[in-house]
C-alpha cells in the first residue's frame, strides 16, 4: 500500500538534499510517475511517485513512511530501525 498525503510537493527539493546528507544517492527517475529515485549503499531503494489526481502531495510506499516522518519531524534517521527498502 501507499500513503498519498504525507510528502507535500513543495518539500521535494529539501527532501532530496536531506537524503544526500544521509548518504543516499539520487538517481534518474524512471517512467512518467516516478519523481524521485534514491539508493543507499546497502541496496535500499526509495521511490516517490506522483499521481494525476493528487495535486498537492506525492505517493509514498508504506515501507518508506518512517524515513519521510524522520525528514518531516527533523529527527535523525536511524538506519537500524528502518526496514529494508527494496526495488
Amino acid at each position: 500500500m501507499a500513503t498519498r498525503n504525507l510528502l507535500h510537493k513543495s518539500k521535494l527539493e529539501n527532501f532530496k538534499n536531506w537524503l544526500i546528507e544521509k548518504g543516499w544517492k539520487i538517481e534518474t527517475a524512471k517512467g512518467e510517475y516516478e519523481v524521485l529515485r534514491a539508493n543507499k549503499l546497502n541496496n535500499k531503494t526509495l521511490i516517490i511517485f506522483t499521481r494525476n489526481e493528487l495535486k498537492e502531495h506525492y505517493t509514498v510506499p508504506d515501507i518508506s513512511i518512517k524515513l519521510i516522518h524522520s525528514f518531516l519531524n527533523g529527527k535523525k534517521w536511524k538506519e537500524s530501525k528502518m526496514k529494508c527498502l527494496k526495488a
